[in-house]
Order: structure tokens, then sequence, then C-alpha cells
């Protein structure tokens, strides 16, 4: 299995709450896998490229079971465990280290420590390799990769604009990744989450006793990230009061927690993202001109993936081997049929939408590649009028939409090399009707070959 380009820690817990808490916290700087069973902890260690297990309770531990499966995975790859004891005791803390665990923690548990100790143990190498994850050779996303490598070795505030699915984090993930900050946490803060009465708690944390129900103090999102990067996702659909409070925060390097008497010192990296034309939204007064000038210093526009249509081959080809390395099926890839299919389709979801419905097709498959067959959530959704179709009644067709039926015709026809059933399949016309179109839009197979859609590349079978 080849050897993932990013570290991947296994949250091995059978608490929820400290595996979601500590994902967040490694954000940015490694891949988490989960697991909450013995079984699933040896299957997931033998089956992947784990850098690092962070091992607390799980289901079905009966007298250091986790410990003694550890024991067997020594001889395996695993270097790095970082041990969590709820209840701890000597035998306990000597079993965990003749298991091989690196670290020791017991109650009281910081996870911020914890995770800062994780980070410091993975693979320098693999830590500042995220640029890998960036799938895609077009023009749009070379200079994607310049200006992520320009920004990333500065302390710039980094704005990240693009559709809803274009990868927005990802990119805010490898800036993070090859900053000076990379060893701290990214803390990702979904801003169009966060309700107005919990903005302060929320980002600011709070002090024990600051309202009904506050029994322990608790870290916001800010403290989290001191030292790293804080990514305001989506800072579009923010509040005007939050943005006033998030301003404030990022203009004097201080925050207030709830019922604190004094500021707290914080230092982090911003990044912000959206997937509005942010222009408009001050134009609109949606969003504070001082909070978009105080945003709006370094720039990176993600392309819509069908602006890069050149791109996908090796999208599906990643995405599918990430599928296949987490859930270990033998599924290769898909066929050149079902390529064409994906091609021919316009993705307003973007890869979010592309890898939901190679998802789907990854479990459907039974041949070992994924086929047109397996892809019915596809079909459903291009085969769905759209909203405007459903009003209108059989409208006459206008030129550009006789030139795209062209095009398609001409794409499909050199992906299946100029197999006229399998592109009837795919266009869902009659094998005649296909014949009849190619003559009478004039083509010929060695034509089709010199169009500009034969730039897209099929991987040989």
């Amino acid at each position: 299995m080849q050897a993932s380009s990013i570290p991947i820690v296994l949250l091995a817990d059978v608490n929820v709450r400290r595996r979601s808490l500590l994902r967040r916290l490694l954000e940015g700087c490694a891949a988490t896998v989960d697991c909450n069973t013995v079984a699933d902890l040896v299957f997931k260690t033998r089956a992947g490229d784990i850098d690092a297990i962070v091992l607390g309770s799980l289901a079905d531990d009966r007298s250091s079971s986790s410990l003694e499966a550890l024991r067997r995975l020594r001889p395996e790859k695993i270097s790095t465990v970082v041990f969590i004891a709820d209840q701890s005791s000597e035998d306990l803390a000597i079993g965990a280290l003749q298991a091989g665990v690196r670290y020791y923690f017991k109650n009281p548990i910081c996870l911020e420590e914890v995770a800062r100790t994780v980070l410091g143990l993975l693979p320098q190498q693999k830590v500042h390799s995220g640029l890998d994850c960036i799938v895609g050779d077009s023009g749009g996303m070379r200079r994607v990769r310049e200006l992520i490598q320009c920004f990333g070795k500065t302390e710039a505030t980094v704005l990240i604009t693009g559709e809803t699915g274009t990868g927005k984090e990802l990119i805010a993930a490898n800036v993070h990744r090859i900053s000076s900050r990379a060893g701290a946490p990214m803390i990702t803060v979904n801003s169009s989450a966060i309700p107005d009465s919990l903005i302060e708690s929320e980002l600011f944390g709070f002090e024990k006793g600051a309202f009904t129900g506050a029994v322990t103090p608790q870290k916001g999102r800010f403290a989290l990230a001191h030292g790293g990067t804080i990514f305001l996702d989506e800072i579009g659909d923010m509040s005007r009061l939050a943005q006033a409070k998030i301003l404030r925060a990022l203009e004097s390097g201080e925050i207030q927690p709830l019922g604190a008497k004094k500021t707290t010192s914080v230092d982090v990296r911003l990044i912000a993202a959206t997937h509005q034309n942010i222009e408009a939204l001050v134009a609109e007064d949606k969003l504070r001109p001082d909070l978009y000038f105080r945003l709006n210093v370094a720039r990176i526009h993600v392309p819509p993936l069908r602006e890069r249509l050149e791109d996908l081959p090796k999208l599906v080809e990643h995405i599918v081997g990430q599928f296949r390395q987490k859930w270990g099926r033998p599924v290769a890839g898909v066929t050149n049929g079902a390529l064409a299919l994906l091609c021919n389709h316009d993705w307003p979801g973007n890869v979010r939408e592309l890898r939901n419905i190679l998802e789907s097709a990854f479990w459907l498959s039974t041949s070992g590649q994924i086929n047109t067959s397996d892809l019915p959530l596809l079909h459903r959704i291009r085969s769905a009028p759209t909203p405007m179709a459903r009003k209108t009644k059989s409208p006459a067709l206008p030129s550009w939409q006789k030139s795209s039926e062209r095009d398609d015709l001409v794409r499909i026809l050199t992906a299946t090399n100029w197999n006229k059933s399998q592109t009837a399949e795919l266009m869902k016309l009659s094998r005649m009707t296909v014949y009849r179109k190619i003559n009478q839009y004039g083509l010929q197979s060695d034509a089709a070959s010199s169009t500009a859609y034969s730039r897209l590349k099929l991987p040989a079978h």
C-alpha cells in the first residue's frame, strides 16, 4: 500500500467527545481515523499507514486488552503511541511502557497538551508535504499551489474564495502546514453555525460561574489556536455583532473569556474563507469594511471543478485510492465509460459532490472497478429536470445548446474509443440516433481524435 502524503493518527477511544476534540486540535496537521474496539484497533493498524495512535478506553477493553493488542502490534510499523488513562495505576503505567507507549497521560487530562505531543512526534517530512494532497495540474490549480507556497511562509492574513465544495478548508490546511506554525493546531470555526448568544463563549471561552451551567472553565477557539492558526470558514455568513468581536480580538491580540476580570494575550494567525462575493457583501453592508481590509491581504481563489475538468481523472484516481486505503475494498478505479460520464457532468457541488458520488459508487461496485451502472446517483442528478425546465414546455433548442450536444457527442465518442453502443448508453439515446447524429454533425473518428476534447486523458486498460 502506498504511503499517505500526510500523517495519519488513529484515535482509538470509546469517548466520542474526546475523539472529536482531538480531531479538531489535529486538524490541518494530520488526518485522523476513528476506532472504538480492540478488534478495530488491530485491523486499522495493520490495514493502513498509521503514523501514531492516541489510545484511550475501548468498548471491549478488559484487563488492559488494548495494551495487550499493542504488544502484538509492536513488530508492525507503529512507532508512536500516546496513552490516555482515565483511571491510572502503577501497574497500568508499567504495562503501558512495556507495550511501547511513548507518552502516558492521566487525569486531569489536558487535550491541548496531548495534541501538541502527538504533533511533535509525527514525521515532520509528512507534516510539511501537504501540497501533495492538492490534486490537479490545470493552470488554476498550479496558481493555487504557487500562492500557497508564497503566502504560507509569511504571517499574512489569507482570504480564500471559491464556490461551496471546492476545497477551501484543504487550502487553508496547506497554508498552515507549510508555515512556521505547523507544529501548533489549526482551529476551524464555522462562522455561520455559532449564534450571537454563544459567540463570546465559543470563541473566547468562559470562567467557572460565568453563567448558569458553567461548572468548569473552558477555553475558547482563540485560546486553543494560540501559537497556531485560526480558520474562520464562511466568514461572509457571520453576523455583524460577531464580526465586531472577531475584529477587536484580531487587532488587539487579546481576548477576555466570559466572567474573567482580565484579558489574555493570544498569538494566532488568521485564515478566512467565503463562498460569497466578498466585495458585494461590503457594498450591501453585510460585512464591515474594516474587517474586509483586515482579511483581504493575501488572496487565493479556488476555481470550480467545471473550469478544470482536465483534473477530473486524477481527482477520481486520488479519491478512489483514499476510499480503498480507508475501507480495504479491492476497487481499482473507474472504467473509461464511467469516467466519460463523470466528465460530462457540470458539477455544481464541485469536488464535494464528486466525492459523495464516488463513495456511493465505491460501495456499489462488485467488479473491481466502478462502471456506469455503479453511478445511479449521478444518473438521477442528470435526469432530474431543472426548475427552469419544469416551468417550460418543449422549448426550441437554441444554437448554443445544439453546439453543446455536438461537443458532448465528440467527447463521449472519444472517451469510448468510438464505441457506438456505449456512447448511446451514456447519452441515453438509441444506437441509431447516435449514428444519425454522427452523420448530422459530419464527425469522423480521425477528426474526433484531433478535437480539443482529446485532451481528456483516460487510463489505459
